[in-house]
This record gives structure tokens, sequence and C-alpha cells, in this order.
């Protein structure tokens, strides 16, 4: 009897704090679309799938069609540092882009930086478009 009544408590346990982890990192998520990545316009350019939007362990993970890179990006807070991990991970099988100690506030300029920079849509589309560059708004 002492045992079945342990183990139901200790399952109550693990399901109250998968409860409580589930629930974290959907603050997390929110955290990181509401603060960083809703804030700015070029996440549009990243050909984010909205649909394919995860939550996942302290963070989110979401595809991407940049103009670099095709694949998924995976957004995760570090705990104990304040800061994030950003890991993109290409659909071609190419090895995994990882960058650490990242800030909230430059979550967005570092991604584009590997995804398919702004600047460079802007130069090749006045280019191909024959527009002058600073009538291109990226």
């Amino acid at each position: 009897m002492k045992r079945q009544t342990l183990s139901m408590i200790l399952w109550y346990y693990h399901f109250s704090n998968m409860e409580e982890q589930d629930k974290y990192n959907e603050k997390m998520c929110r955290l990181i679309w509401h603060d960083a990545l809703q804030c700015s316009i070029k996440t549009l350019s990243w050909g984010v799938d909205f649909v394919r939007v995860k939550v996942i362990k302290n963070g989110t993970e979401f595809h991407v069609q940049g103009f670099k890179v095709t694949g998924v990006v995976r957004v995760q807070y570090v705990e104990g540092s304040d800061l994030f991990k950003v890991t993109i991970i290409p659909d071609n099988q190419e090895k995994p882009i990882i960058i650490e100690d990242v800030y909230i506030d430059q979550l967005v300029s570092t991604i584009d930086e590997n995804l398919g920079n702004c600047e460079i849509i802007k130069k090749r589309t006045s280019e191909e478009y024959d527009f002058a560059e600073k009538l291109v708004a990226v």
C-alpha cells in the first residue's frame, strides 16, 4: 500500500512539474515573439511559416525561407545568463549555425545576418529592378 501511495505522489509531482514547465516554455515563447521578433518588420523578410511555429523547451522554433538559408530557427532562453541561444538548422543538411550569448534586443539582427541580411536583399533588388538603393525599403 505504501509503495502505491509513494508512486502516486511521485507521479503527481512529475505531472505538476511538467505542467509548470509547459507553462514556462509557453511564456518564454510568447516573450521572444512579443518582445523581440514581432517588433521588427525584418521577420517578414525571412519567410516565416507561422503555421509551424512551435513552443520548445525555454523558447520557440519556426521554419524560415531566408535569402541565404532555408531551415529551422530555434531561439532558447539560457537560464542564469539572461541571454539567448539561436540555432539555425538548414534544410539541406549543412552544419547547424549556433550563436550563443545573444541579448533579446539583438535577436532580430542576429537572425537576420544569418538568414539573409536585409542590406543584401536591398542591394540585389535595386540592381535587378534598376532602382536607386535608397528607394528600396526593407
